[in-house]
């Protein structure tokens, strides 16, 4: 009879052992995956500065090809635009070099578009 009594509490012990590595695999599981999913959520963010950043750029080679079209700037000068997004670009430009540089700036990354003809 006590060797009843004593499998019965090896069954509630073994029980809560086998709770308690379910629950840390599970924990160990859920946090890597969290770390994942932060890791991809900094990526979207990036990418979104990234293409900010372009558009900057872009903004500013058609600055330049409006003053080329114009005749209204001074060719050689960098101009800084700031524009409504917090995001601004530097743009160079040559007639004769038939070159424009245009960097384009949003939260700490930059992208460069250069055109020539």
């Amino acid at each position: 009879m006590n060797k009843t009594i004593f499998e019965n509490k090896n069954k509630g012990a073994t029980a809560i052992i086998l709770t308690f590595i379910i629950i840390t695999v599970t924990l160990l599981i859920a946090s890597g995956l969290s770390l994942i999913f932060l890791g991809e959520i900094k990526q979207s963010r990036l990418a979104e500065y990234t293409i900010s950043a372009f558009y900057a750029a872009d903004s500013g080679v058609e600055y330049a090809l409006f003053q080329i079209v114009n005749n209204s700037g001074d060719e050689g000068d960098d101009v800084i635009l700031n524009l409504t997004n917090k995001a601004e670009a530097t743009v160079d430009w040559s007639v004769t070099g038939k070159m424009i540089d245009s960097l384009g700036f949003f939260s700490g990354t930059n992208r460069r578009v250069q055109l020539t003809w």
